[in-house]
């Protein structure tokens, strides 16, 4: 009894001595808490807090090498998460002499990576997937990523053996970290398929129970239900799960990116707001290349060509290699007749995939989206033979048929990704294909002069002289005034149910 008084009094006389004990974990884990929140500030000031101890305090007071390389790498991530690439080289720099570790490197490597720097990534990263007796979630974590910048690179059969070594790692494991079910069920995202997909749905809801600070995991799991359901009425919401990101987590880059893509699509929506999204990305993130090229391509469609190639080019300052990056700069090139740029902004995105899938998939969309139908065909014909089940690739091509006249043709292809990805909700896609089901079976095509008029049988009596009538004098009046005129016969479908028509 008189020994524990005595400790008592001891520790209460001396509470330095009981805190240098316990070291730093304390101040840490709080300072990484408030990181994981989104309080970047102040995560920085308690990060630094913990570096100058070691500069003021006694010796014995002092923080150990293992929590200097805590608090630097918690700043390096502060930097990497507002663009400070740089900057948070320096920092892990400074880690990696104090003490080498491999989260560390790990970290490095993810920096490396943001600045197109793939090769370098893998060449860290590579022997740290071979230590043993990694923490848990690091080994998971590293493959996962190594498969990304394997893809980056074009180096397909590497890249597809190494998704199968996280999904048997994940498949045969009994995972208990949050971080083992996010890349896990990121691995199962990727592979793809509609048990797979439920799986890794379940596993994110479960790793965000487990760490409710966990944002990848709620952006994750965004990305797919939007992939699945394009927010479609009645279904389970993407854009739910990125603004619980935001509650939970503070500014988080990709979620703010996510909420811009599930809503520019929605024109009942305000556009504005939707907007502030990606201006709230990139005020977290100036040098965001994902927010960039997402702004960049909208622009195109927006027909601000030379505000999009100033946005593109600024992605691909900051990472010469982002792919989608490229393709977008060599779209708008082809909108612009800048003709060398773009053979040589598609011919880098064909160095790094191995073809220009990419290029033709996204221009194809960009020429729809700006009214030009059928000079959108070829680049997805050309899409659709580098990779014939592509789901994106198969809509936006029976957008791009239907809107050129040829609805039927359209529609297979529409029909066709429902096959790739059975269960996916598209609303425009649906809501075509129920359209022309509807035309098919209560329409009739009438040719007549320069036009294929669409009507309903009992409707010709009426509207077919009228109709008539009035779009050949438009052929003949704009055909004058613009000094253009079609050259094959235009498509006009006269609908009873909405009073509208379409013109294709």
């Amino acid at each position: 009894m008189r020994l524990l008084l005595a400790s008592l009094l001891f520790f209460t006389l001396f509470p330095h001595i009981a805190s240098s004990q316990e070291g730093y974990s304390l101040e840490l884990k709080q300072a990484e808490d408030l990181l994981a929140r989104g309080k970047r500030a102040r995560a920085r000031g308690a990060f630094e807090d913990i570096l100058d101890a070691f500069e003021e305090e006694a010796p014995e007071d002092r923080p150990v090498p293992k929590e200097r390389v805590r608090a630097l790498r918690g700043l390096a991530r502060i930097q990497l998460e507002t663009g400070h690439f740089e900057e948070a080289l320096v920092l892990l720099e400074r880690a990696n002499k104090i003490a080498k570790d491999e989260w560390t490197q790990l970290l490095e490597a993810q920096v490396r990576s943001r600045l197109g720097q793939y090769e370098k990534s893998l060449s860290l990263l590579q022997p740290l997937l071979k230590k043993k007796g990694l923490e848990p979630g690091f080994e998971l974590e590293g493959l996962f990523h190594r498969y990304l910048w394997e893809e980056a690179i074009g180096h397909k059969k590497q890249a597809a053996a190494t998704l199968e070594k996280v999904l048997e790692i994940g498949e045969t494991r009994s995972l208990e970290n949050p971080r083992e079910l996010l890349w896990f069920a990121k691995a199962l995202i990727a592979k793809g398929g509609g048990e797979n997909l439920q799986q890794a749905s379940a596993l994110l809801i479960e790793a965000t129970k487990k760490d409710p600070r966990l944002a990848e995991a709620y952006v994750s799991r965004g990305d797919l239900l939007y992939l699945v359901y394009r927010e479609a009425r009645g279904y389970p919401s993407g854009e739910s799960e990125y603004k619980r990101a935001l509650r939970f987590c503070g500014e988080v880059e990709g979620a703010l990116v996510g909420l811009f893509r599930t809503r520019k699509g929605n024109f009942l929506l305000d556009y504005g707001k939707t907007l502030k999204f990606l201006e709230r990305a990139l005020a977290l993130n100036p040098r965001s290349v994902p927010a960039l090229v997402a702004r960049g391509s909208q622009r195109i469609n927006d027909r601000a060509f030379e505000s999009a190639r100033r946005l593109l080019q600024k992605a691909l300052s900051v990472n010469p290699r982002h792919k989608r990056a490229l393709a977008e700069m060599a779209a708008v090139s082809y909108l612009t007749y800048r003709n060398k740029d773009y053979a040589r902004f598609r011919k880098k995105v064909e160095v790094l995939d191995g073809n220009a899938f990419l290029v033709d998939s996204i221009l194809g969309t960009h020429l729809v989206a700006l009214y030009r139908f059928p000079e959108s065909l070829p680049f997805f014909a050309m899409a659709r033979r580098e990779h014939p089940g592509d789901y994106d690739t198969l809509i936006a091509s029976g957008k791009g048929l239907i809107y050129s006249g040829k609805p039927d043709e359209g529609a297979r292809f529409l029909q066709e990704s429902k096959k790739v990805h059975p269960g996916f909700v598209h609303p425009w896609r649906d809501n075509q294909l129920l359209l022309q089901k509807r035309i098919n079976e209560e329409y009739q095509l009438y040719p007549q002069g320069h036009f294929l008029l669409v009507l309903r049988p009992e409707e010709k009596g009426v509207l077919f002289p009228y109709l008539t009538m009035t779009y050949e004098k438009a052929w003949r009046e704009l055909g004058l005034k613009y000094g253009v005129y079609p050259d094959c016969k235009v498509r006009v479908e006269d609908f009873e149910r909405f009073g509208d028509f379409s013109v294709r």
